[in-house]
């Protein structure tokens, strides 16, 4: 997390603290993820997988895969609409299948994000 803190201050946050950080310090500093964000995936990025910031390839492959079989178990229990995820993992959910008659009992069998209004939920 040093190295990561340390890179970010030498792009362009010259305030970003070293660790550990207290909850909502970083976003108190202005150091929201849409700022900080581009560096994790760009100039800082080696050292942000080190710190465990950012997921690996391998990482988000295996979170992808989870969310699809939770998509197909969804659908294979009624929620004929549920979406594939997102290329980041998240699932996009409008009323239509939030609202789904059955889908309180399939999302508790497939451990799918709950219904309701629209959503963005990790899988």
């Amino acid at each position: 997390m040093t190295k990561f803190a340390q890179c970010v201050r030498k792009h362009g946050f010259p305030k970003f603290p070293d660790p550990p950080y207290s909850k909502g310090e970083l976003n108190s500093l202005g150091l929201t993820t849409q700022r900080i964000g581009p560096l994790e995936n760009g100039a800082c990025h080696s050292d942000a997988l080190a710190a465990g910031i950012v997921e690996t390839r391998a990482e988000l492959q295996q979170r992808l895969a989870a969310g699809l079989k939770v998509a197909e178990c969804m659908r294979s229990h009624g929620v004929t609409n549920f979406p594939d995820p997102s290329s980041n993992g998240a699932f996009m959910l409008s009323p239509s299948v939030g609202n789904d008659a059955g889908y309180a009992a399939a999302a508790k069998t497939c451990s799918a994000p709950p219904g309701g209004p629209p959503t963005q939920a990790n899988g």
